[in-house]
């Protein structure tokens, strides 16, 4: 089925049209995630590209879909586990991955988003032993107080960040 361009007159399948349309609905995912975040994005979406071909925009549209819930509600889900993951941490795990790409270190194009969730999950979980550290060294010292208040604190936030995932 032909189309006609509003603005040019020229014809057009209806396949293209659809094509923009998901260009449409990827370019507000992508407008969503906004500052350096939605930056970094673009380039980890472009590692996706295949090395002959260009990056259909309904491939790019299903790439920002999977992993942008996980960024919205700053929580990582890897292995089963379920670690708090601020905006911060992810900002930080794709400027790593655009400097490895520019170093030439990632194999490209990426298959999934496995790389970069790895990144943010070690990021988490290494932020939860720090977190544990505190605690423990406070304990250590006799400040129950200061431990029950860490304790307390790490859960408050991260009871809040499942309930916004809710």
């Amino acid at each position: 089925m032909k189309l006609v361009c509003p603005n040019c007159q020229c014809t057009y399948e209806l396949a293209a049209a659809l094509e923009l349309a998901g260009a449409r609905s990827a370019l507000v995912s992508a407008m969503a995630l906004s500052g350096e975040l939605g930056r970094l994005m673009a380039h980890y979406i472009g590692m996706f590209k295949p090395a002959k071909k260009a990056l259909s925009l309904d491939r790019a549209e299903r790439l920002l879909a999977e992993i942008a819930p996980q960024i919205e509600s700053q929580v990582v889900l890897r292995r089963g586990a379920e670690l708090p993951a601020p905006r911060e941490l992810w900002v930080n795990a794709l400027r790593t991955m655009v400097e490895q790409r520019d170093a030439g270190k990632i194999e490209l194009p990426l298959k999934t988003h496995g790389y970069l969730l790895e990144i943010v999950a070690a990021a988490a979980s290494r932020g939860a032993a720090k977190q544990e550290l505190a605690v423990e060294q406070a304990l250590r010292t006799g400040d129950r107080s200061k431990a029950a208040a860490i304790r307390a604190q790490y859960q408050d936030r991260f009871t809040e960040l499942q309930s916004d995932l809710a």
